[in-house]
C-alpha cells in the first residue's frame, strides 16, 4: 500500500469516526483497548495494553491516529493498561462466539451459511442456555460474532467455555453420550428416514450402505409401522438388526445429523478468557465495511455488500492492480488491471484489500 493510499484512507476513516457515534461497551474503563494504525499497513502492527477513562479520551485517540482496526477486551480488568497480563487483575469476561465464513465446511455461499450458523447459535443460546442479553455483530469481513452479556457467564473459566463449545459443535460426540443433544440427533435421524420412506428413497439409501437381500426387505417392511419413528427418537435402532453394515449405517446417520445440528464456532475464540474482539460499528481495515451491530430480526435480510457500507457514491480515481469481480449496492463490478473511476465505497473496498491504489 503506497503513501497516497494510506493518506486517503486515513482521511476517510477519520471522517467516518468524526461523523458517527462510537459504540461504547459497558465498563469501558475496565477494558484493554488495541489498535492497528493505517500508517502501519500492510504490516499488522498492534498497539495494545491501552486503557481509557472516558469516551472523549477514546475518541481523541482514534481521531489523532485513524486506525484500520479497533479492538477491546472481552474481559474486565482492575488495571487494563498493565503491559503484563498477570498484572491486569482479571475480573471476568463476556462469553464470545465467532463464526468465520472461511472456516465453514462444505461448499456454497459460505458468508450466507455463516449467517445461518449465527442464527442457529442465537436460538440455542436463548432456548437451551437461557441467555437473556446478547449482541450480534457482523465482523466487517467474513463472519459474525455473538457477545453474551449475562452476568452469570462472566466468571466462567476456559475449561467451562470449552465445554460449551463441545456442546455446540458436538466435537466430542459419542453414540451413548453427550447429554442434552441426543434427542436432537435422534429426532433428526427420524426425520431423515421419514423423508426417505415418503420419497421412495429408503431402498436406495440402504443399498448405498451395502444393506441388501432379506435384511433390506425386512427393514423396509419395518418402516410400514409408524411406531418405528418413535423408537428412533428414543435412540432404539434394534429393529434394524445386527451386523457391521447396519452399525456403519447407523453411525453414518448419527454423524450426518450431528453435523446438521452442530454450530461451527471458532473454538479458540470462545475458550479465551482474555480475548480481544473487534469493536462493534467500527471499520474493518481489510474491507472498509462497518462491523455492524445487528438485531436478530435484521439478520435474515442482511447483506454486507449493501448494508455494511460506510462510504457513498462519490467518484474516486484508482489504479486497479488485478482482476476483480464483486457485487456492491446492487451494482456488479468486473474490473481489469488499470485506471478506473469507482464509487467511494467500491474504491475503498479495493484499496483496503490491496487490490487498488489511490489516484492515477
Amino acid at each position: 500500500m503506497d503513501d497516497m493510499t494510506k493518506l486517503y484512507l486515513q482521511r476517510k476513516f477519520s471522517e467516518y469516526y468524526a461523523e458517527n457515534d462510537l459504540f461504547i461497551p459497558r465498563n469501558m474503563e475496565k477494558r484493554e483497548w488495541a489498535f492497528v494504525a493505517i500508517s502501519s499497513l500492510p504490516d499488522f502492527v498492534m498497539q495494545r495494553h491501552m486503557g481509557f477513562e472516558s469516551t472523549m479520551e477514546l475518541r481523541a485517540q482514534i481521531l489523532s491516529n485513524p486506525p484500520a482496526h479497533i479492538y477491546y477486551s472481552s474481559a474486565l480488568y482492575n488495571n487494563p493498561n498493565a503491559e503484563k497480563m498477570e498484572d491486569k487483575g482479571w475480573i471476568g469476561a463476556e462469553l464470545i462466539f465467532d463464526i468465520d465464513a472461511d472456516h465453514i465446511s462444505g461448499r456454497g455461499n459460505k458468508l450466507q451459511r455463516a449467517k445461518k450458523e449465527i442464527m442457529k447459535l442465537y436460538d440455542i443460546l436463548e432456548n437451551r442456555f437461557g441467555v437473556e442479553k446478547m449482541e450480534i455483530v457482523f465482523s466487517g469481513s467474513r463472519g459474525y460474532h455473538i457477545h453474551v452479556l449475562d452476568e452469570g457467564f462472566m466468571k466462567l473459566g476456559s475449561a467451562e467455555r470449552r465445554e460449551i463449545v463441545e456442546f455446540l459443535t458436538l466435537s466430542d460426540y459419542r453414540i451413548t453420550g453427550f447429554d442434552g443433544r441426543l434427542e436432537e440427533v435422534y429426532g433428526c435421524i427420524a426425520e431423515v428416514l421419514r423423508k426417505a420412506v415418503r420419497s421412495g428413497k429408503l431402498e436406495e439409501l440402504l443399498r448405498r450402505h451395502g444393506i441388501g437381500g432379506k435384511q433390506k426387505a425386512r427393514i423396509i417392511e419395518a418402516f410400514s409401522d409408524e411406531g418405528v419413528f418413535y423408537r428412533i427418537r428414543n435412540g432404539d435402532f434394534a429393529f434394524l438388526g445386527k451386523g457391521k453394515r447396519v452399525e456403519n449405517f447407523v453411525n453414518f446417520l448419527i454423524k450426518a445429523c450431528a453435523r446438521k445440528i452442530s454450530v461451527e464456532v471458532d473454538a479458540p475464540v470462545t475458550g479465551d478468557i482474555k480475548r480481544l474482539i473487534r469493536l462493534p460499528n467500527s471499520l474493518h481495515g481489510k474491507t472498509g465495511f462497518v462491523a455492524k451491530l445487528l438485531s436478530y430480526d435484521e439478520l435474515e435480510s442482511f447483506d454486507p455488500f449493501s448494508d455494511a457500507l460506510a462510504f457513498g457514491e462519490e467518484e474516486v480515481k484508482v489504479m486497479v492492480k488485478r482482476k476483480e469481480k464483486f457485487k456492491m449496492n446492487g451494482e456488479v463490478y468486473e474490473l481489469l488491471p488499470g485506471n478506473a473511476k469507482l464509487p467511494e465505497c467500491a474504491a475503498i473496498f479495493l484499496m483496503c484489500r490491496g487490490a487498488a491504489i489511490y489516484g492515477h
